[in-house]
């Protein structure tokens, strides 16, 4: 009976593959994947935008990102931009997105910057950020807004059937 049991257990193992929790530590991680963002502007916040918002960061595997935060979809794209590792959990991003005026004319372009720091999970995520705002002419407008943010990873769920 014993031996009948560890066949099952074996087969149900081989048939699901391994399976990860988000209880396991990763070694060093990986940020490729989807993150819910919290972020928080504590310096310099431009006027008219809060200074707490939400995000979904999208974080390709061959170093691409893409980002899509709770600002009036009329008045801001979706920032697209570049990330890469800096070595044990710590991760580089940049990425840029435009605003625009009611009117829907281009009002400016932000380049945001920032480090991230993996937890040993691979499952969350903080660092500080530099927002810099562009006249679309190119000229700085006014000093960077700076802040915080965290992020957790969104893991698949399956539906039961």
């Amino acid at each position: 009976m014993t031996s009948k049991l560890f066949a099952l257990t074996l087969a149900a193992l081989t048939i699901l593959g391994p399976q990860t929790t988000n209880a396991e530590p990763r070694e060093g991680g990986t940020v490729a994947g989807t993150w819910m963002v919290s972020t928080q502007i504590t310096e310099n916040a431009p006027p008219g935008v809060p200074l707490r918002f939400r995000a979904l960061h999208t974080y390709a595997s061959d170093g691409r990102f893409i980002d899509r935060n709770t600002q009036p979809q009329a008045l801001t794209s979706a920032g697209h931009g570049e990330w890469y590792p800096l070595g044990k959990g710590r991760f580089a991003l940049t990425f840029v997105f435009f605003s625009f005026t009611p009117t829907g004319d281009h009002a400016a372009t932000i380049k945001v910057r920032t480090t991230i720091q993996l937890n040993d999970f691979g499952d969350e995520w903080s660092g500080r950020f530099s927002a810099q705002a562009y006249s679309p002419d190119g000229t700085p407008l006014g000093p960077p807004a700076i802040g915080t943010h965290s992020g957790k990873r969104l893991v698949n769920e399956p539906l039961d059937e």
